[in-house]
């Protein structure tokens, strides 16, 4: 099938964290799918399997993959691994540990993601779109000549996310851990409110 030329999109794609850990450093390693090849994203465009195939390799061996905030030039982190699989692609990610009293956007998305608050990835890069509609009426995007950054956010472009789950943040139910979540939550809250979610 021919394809109409590669565009760059911001977030055509996305898909939820289904896993959160903290390791030791006190970085989080993140897991879920960046996108699945049933959904479609708000603009009605949907993946077609093995359409991320060429770009998955040469995403990964760049110098750094970065896991960037909601496709803005905010590093969070670096992605460990892209798989296609039978649903889609899966990422597995760490999260760069940062200090408690950095008051910066790393520090609020980083908070966000451990409270659940960012809990959604997405995918810029530069897409090739079969030409014409599907019988659904949604357009298919048949390749993906670059990855340019993966992203956690709050506001993924799939129409229908999935949610992560924390399966070892080594939290310790003593007051000062308790009230140390909620002020994460809270933080989180702010800095959403700031970029206007």
């Amino acid at each position: 099938m021919s394809t109409t030329a590669a565009l760059p999109n911001i977030a055509p794609a996305g898909g939820g964290l289904t896993v959160v850990r903290a390791l030791p450093s006190g970085a989080l390693r993140i897991a879920g799918y960046l996108t699945r090849w049933t959904d479609l994203d708000q603009v009605g465009d949907r993946f077609r399997a093995g359409s991320f195939s060429t770009a998955i390799e040469h995403f990964l061996n760049t110098p750094d993959p970065q896991l960037r905030w909601h496709h803005q030039p905010v590093r969070l982190g670096r992605v460990d691994s892209l798989t296609e699989d039978a649903v889609g692609v899966q990422l597995v990610a760490t999260v760069d540990y940062v200090d408690p009293d950095d008051i910066g956007f790393e520090r609020a998305a980083y908070e966000g993601i451990l409270s659940k608050k960012i809990d959604r990835l997405s995918v810029g890069g530069y897409f090739d779109r079969a030409p014409g509609l599907l019988p659904d009426g949604s357009r298919e995007i048949v390749g993906i000549s670059e990855i340019t950054e993966c992203s956690a956010t709050h506001a993924p472009a799939l129409r229908d996310g999935t949610n992560f789950r924390v399966i070892d943040a080594g939290a310790d139910p003593s007051a000062d851990a308790l009230a140390a979540a909620k002020l994460a939550e809270l933080r989180a809250e702010v800095f959403l409110m700031a970029q206007g979610r």
